[in-house]
């Protein structure tokens, strides 16, 4: 969720808030912006609360170093809450159960790839 330059993340709660990332940034990258890239996948927990949640102003700190969501509290509760309110309206149907056959076929048939399953 992104505000006036500020972006706020958050991590699933069934993944105890962590989120990885592979920092590629630019004002307009793909189009030959200025890229700027952290060199490591950055891995962070990112909660519903200001003491572990994730608030970054993208435009001035474009490697989102700066995490701000303990000191801009009434922001980083003003973006949850519009999470919040945007997820009511999110499609999330059922889509089954995990098969594993799909994992058996990718051991056995292509050499741990995952190919063409059904």
């Amino acid at each position: 969720m992104r505000k006036d330059g500020y972006k706020i993340l958050l991590g699933a709660k069934n993944k105890k808030f962590k989120i990885c990332q592979d920092v590629l940034t630019g004002e307009n990258y793909p189009d030959g912006g200025v890229v700027h890239r952290i060199p490591e996948l950055v891995c962070r927990i990112c909660s519903r609360e200001p003491e572990s949640g994730c608030l970054f102003n993208v435009l001035r700190d474009e490697t989102e170093s700066n995490n701000l969501a303990s000191s801009q509290v009434e922001l980083f509760a003003e973006l949850l809450n519009r999470v919040d309110e945007l997820q009511k309206s999110i499609f999330s149907p059922n889509r089954g159960s995990k098969d594993t056959r799909a994992c058996r076929v990718a051991e056995e048939k292509y050499g741990g790839y995952w190919g063409p399953f059904l």
